[in-house]
C-alpha cells in the first residue's frame, strides 16, 4: 500500500477551491503526530493556516506563487530548546530528521485521502514574524494541502531502478 501511494504521489502548487473534509485533515495530522522520531520528547509541532490573507502573505514571504490556493498550509516546526536538553549540540540535526519524517508522513497520508501536497523547505525563516513563531522553534517546512487542479501538477520524481541503488553486503 505504501508503494502504491509513493507511485501515485504528485507535487502540486495549484489547488481546487474545495476544502478537504475535517475528518481527513484530522486523520492526516494524527498520522503526522505518530510519525517515527528519534527524540523521546514531543519535539515536532504543527501550525495549520486556513486564513486567506495569511496564506497569501505566506506565499509572498517564501516566494512561491499559487500555494495560497490550497485550503490549508501546514507549517512543520521543531522545538530546538527541547531537543538541546536531550541532544546538546546535535539538536538541530535530530530536529531536522524528526521533522522530515513527519513531513513525509503528512504527504503520504494526504495522498491516501486523495489530496495533494508540496514539500517546501526554502525561505521558511521569513514566516517567523508573520506567524508569531517563538525563537526556540525552527521552521522546517511549509506544506500546502488540498485537491490538485487538473493540468497544474508537477511530477518531480526521478525514480531509479531499485537494483541500481540497493546494495547487499558490500557497496560494489
Amino acid at each position: 500500500m505504501i508503494k502504491d501511494l509513493l507511485e501515485k504521489r504528485i507535487t502540486s502548487f495549484s489547488f481546487k477551491d474545495t476544502t478537504p473534509k475535517d475528518e481527513d485533515m484530522y486523520y492526516i495530522m494524527d498520522c503526522a503526530v505518530r510519525a517515527p522520531r528519534i527524540s523521546a520528547n514531543p519535539d515536532i509541532e504543527f501550525l495549520i493556516i486556513d486564513n486567506v490573507e495569511t496564506k497569501k502573505r505566506c506565499a509572498e514571504k517564501i516566494a512561491t506563487p499559487n500555494i495560497d490556493s490550497a485550503p490549508y498550509l501546514i507549517i512543520v516546526l521543531y522545538n530546538i530548546a527541547l531537543l538541546k536538553s536531550e541532544f546538546g549540540e546535535e539538536a538541530e540535526k535530530y530536529g531536522e530528521i524528526d521533522a522530515t519524517m513527519a513531513s513525509s508522513i503528512i504527504s503520504l497520508a494526504a495522498e491516501e485521502k486523495n489530496l495533494s501536497t508540496a514539500l517546501l523547505y526554502h525561505a521558511t525563516e521569513n514566516l517567523r514574524e508573520l506567524l508569531s513563531i517563538p525563537a526556540n522553534y525552527k521552521i522546517h517546512a511549509v506544506i500546502p494541502i488540498g485537491y490538485s487542479k487538473e493540468n497544474t501538477v508537477k511530477n518531480v520524481k526521478l525514480t531509479p531502478e531499485t537494483g541500481s541503488v540497493v546494495h547487499i553486503n558490500t557497496f560494489l
